[in-house]
């Protein structure tokens, strides 16, 4: 079973967030359009499709698993990894490099 997430904290806004750069310039403004959890091993296929891999759960478990590898070190990436994804809707992007 999937935990859903209110938009709650997200009301101030009308759910529109602006996305961020690291350096704090704005690169994107987005409308959230779901929240929720998913288990890596057993993933929402919005979550795979929206990362780009159509139905190939394989593709983006391993795309993920390498990346994630990199970059979480201290934390292995097991099918029972809880996911929170964002489902959003692209708004605008800014002209920024």
């Amino acid at each position: 079973m999937q935990k859903r997430y209110s938009n709650k904290f997200l009301t101030k806004c009308d759910n529109f967030l602006d996305k961020h750069r690291s350096e704090g310039v704005p690169k994107c403004n987005i409308k959230i359009l779901d929240i929720f959890e998913t288990k890596f091993g057993n993933p929402d296929m919005r979550l795979v499709k929206g990362e780009g891999d159509g139905n190939n759960v394989k593709k983006f478990q391993d795309d993920h698993r390498k990346a994630w590898n990199e970059t979480i070190k201290d934390k292995d990436i097991t099918d029972d990894t809880i996911l929170i994804v964002e489902i959003f809707e692209l708004i605008e992007t800014t002209d920024y490099v």
